[in-house]
């Protein structure tokens, strides 16, 4: 284990509601439907009001049972984490209020890149001429919005913290071992300023379908450095070194991101939920198509869907949404797989189509864009009635796994 993978959680309550909503923050690569079912069953709280986020590491357990070609949970593994998730979220929700404030901020990185190139050679058995392969591409949408929200008391001690950033986090620098990988360093750096080893910090993975660590875009052995001269450009895993530097880069700005916080007014907190079939995204069978909104304040959102969003959706559901600090969350849930835009299924590639059979799913259909942008519009609508009025609380430390 090069480090630890957790669970996190914050409630959100507006004062004077006996119903909470809970947001969750796991180190998986997906979450899957049992984490959610067995928090609701536990709690009491309807299911719509339990988010739960995947960090999308592809260095830890899985936990999603739905995807056997992509790995399947270990049973005593799975069970511990659900035995101490229940626990986790029944302290959490009977555990006494306390007034609260949020703090909010964004800012900007420039520490992912997009994966997908149109490449005139590939070298594969056989090998291929004008497809879309996992390189690097420069010129490629990225989202490199960095928002941060800090749930403090009454005398400013920090209670929980949400950070949202697009990028997967792969390519690091060592194999089978379990890592949390950058939202992990990124964790530590916040507890660090925050002087609270145990301090709640969600990480929401953010539209990063076709993103990856910036650092990976690069050639230092000898089979990569013929690859690159002879097709272009090429990804490689990360060195301790590099990584290292890239992942202490990403937390050094997401600290001055946190760094100019302000105060935001909370006149409610809401959620909302649309689910839609599977059948107007994609062939085959499979989990329904959820999409989430999270609403604290006027200001301040969490948007996002079951599924591995491209990176092109951020500034159009953004839009839709309104409000000055609005996180697209992808990876909620029990994921489906990929949602590419029109064009990115025009053009082809693993994000396309070539994902779906690992996903136990026949093929994504032309209408899953315009699909997908009337399930954002859905919960971009205000959030459902019934919002209480106050300020947000929270507070619960996070659990290893």
């Amino acid at each position: 284990m090069a480090d630890a993978v957790e669970i996190n959680m914050i409630a959100l309550d507006s004062g004077d509601s006996s119903m909470p909503t809970l947001l969750v923050g796991v180190d998986a690569l997906y979450v899957g439907r049992k984490l959610r079912d067995t928090i609701a069953a536990a709690t009491g709280l309807p299911a719509e009001r339990i988010l739960t986020f995947a960090s999308h590491t592809h260095r830890a357990p899985m936990l999603d049972d739905s995807k056997p070609l992509l790995g399947s949970p270990e049973p005593g593994h799975l069970q511990r984490v659900l035995n101490m998730a229940e626990a986790h979220a029944t302290r959490l929700v009977s555990a006494p209020r306390a007034p609260a404030e949020l703090l909010a901020a964004k800012g900007n990185a420039d520490h992912s890149i997009n994966r997908r190139l149109r490449k005139a050679l590939t070298l594969s058995l056989p090998p291929t001429f004008g497809k879309v392969v996992n390189a690097p591409n420069v010129a490629g949408p990225r989202d490199e919005t960095i928002i941060t929200a800090t749930v403090r008391d009454s005398v400013g001690r920090a209670l929980g913290v949400i950070w949202n950033y697009a990028c997967h986090p792969v390519a690091g620098p060592h194999a089978n071992v379990v890592s949390a990988h950058f939202p992990g360093v990124v964790r530590s750096s916040i507890r660090s300023a925050e002087g609270d080893a145990e301090l709640p910090v969600i990480y929401v993975q953010g539209f990063s379908g076709n993103t990856r660590p910036k650092a990976s875009a690069n050639a230092t052995s000898v089979v990569r450095k013929i690859q690159r001269f002879l097709t272009g450009p090429v990804f490689e895993d990360m060195s301790p070194e590099r990584y290292d530097e890239w992942a202490r880069g990403l937390a050094e700005t997401t600290g001055r991101v946190r760094s100019q916080e302000r105060a935001l007014k909370v006149d409610g907190i809401g959620v909302r939920r649309q689910n839609m079939r599977a059948e107007e995204f994609y062939t085959g069978g499979g989990p329904s198509v959820t999409f989430a909104r999270v609403s604290i304040g006027a200001h301040f959102a969490i948007v996002g869907m079951n599924a591995e969003v491209m990176a092109e959706y951020a500034p159009r559901v953004r839009n839709m949404v309104g409000g000055e600090f609005v996180c697209c969350a992808g990876c909620m849930d029990d994921s489906f797989g990929y949602l590419p835009t029109a064009a990115i299924l025009g053009e082809g590639g693993y994000e396309a189509s070539g994902f779906c059979a690992e996903f136990g799913i026949g093929r994504v259909l032309p209408s899953a864009e315009s699909a997908a942008l009337q399930g954002f519009r859905a919960v971009a609508r205000a959030a459902e009635s019934g919002v209480q009025s106050g300020a947000p609380t929270a507070g619960e430390p996070t659990q290893n796994v």
